[in-house]
């Protein structure tokens, strides 16, 4: 085996988690949503190097944490809002990304599922984010420029090219609910990891 095979397979046991088409997306710590997250995002191909992280937590342009509001029922399930003031389980999420593309695979931390960007619903919540897919489809691709930790970021849905948005003008149990509708960037389309 080549060394540089060696060291991205040595390297997929650690945080973040990096695969590569020779390593396995089945390091010890991995779970179902990473290893699926990281076969997508092309970690089974040759030279395709994937970087995984858990418990990530992202913050809205309020200053509030990203919640995946798991009490919520029925087409509401797993709505991405930007209204947690503290960190517990529905703010933390797992994602694994494409080290070349930006290709981004997002799930909650609590549930396990992936966010969705629902764009069959209409209305004010058409393309909201939810975090509800056992399944990774063209709903569940976004892109990012940068890695977590690395400060300001944003995302963009592949399945509508919609930068997300969260929706600081809603009221209510809607108030800033997440969704991928934007076609230019501002501070609502601007988070932090």
């Amino acid at each position: 085996m080549k060394l540089w095979k060696t060291l991205l397979i040595g390297l997929a046991a650690t945080l973040p988690l990096t695969l590569t088409g020779t390593a396995s997306a089945s390091a010890p710590s991995a779970g179902p949503a990473r290893q699926a997250a990281a076969s997508a995002l092309g970690a089974t191909r040759s030279l395709v190097a994937v970087d995984c992280y858990d418990n990530i937590v992202i913050m809205g342009a309020n200053d509030r944490f990203v919640s995946a509001e798991l009490g919520y029922a029925g087409a509401r399930y797993g709505e991405l809002r930007a209204r947690g003031t503290a960190v517990g389980p529905w703010e933390l999420f797992g994602l694994c990304r494409n080290r070349s593309t930006g290709e981004t695979i997002l799930w909650s931390e609590a549930n396990g599922d992936f966010v969705s960007a629902e764009i069959a619903y209409g209305g004010s919540d058409y393309a909201e984010l939810r975090a509800r897919a056992t399944e990774i489809g063209p709903w569940e691709r976004f892109y990012t420029p940068n890695t977590p930790g690395s400060g300001n970021t944003y995302f963009f849905a592949d399945a509508n090219l919609g930068y997300v948005s969260a929706e600081l003008a809603y009221s209510g149990d809607g108030y800033a609910k997440l969704r991928s509708r934007a076609t230019e960037r501002g501070a609502w389309e601007t988070f932090r990891w």
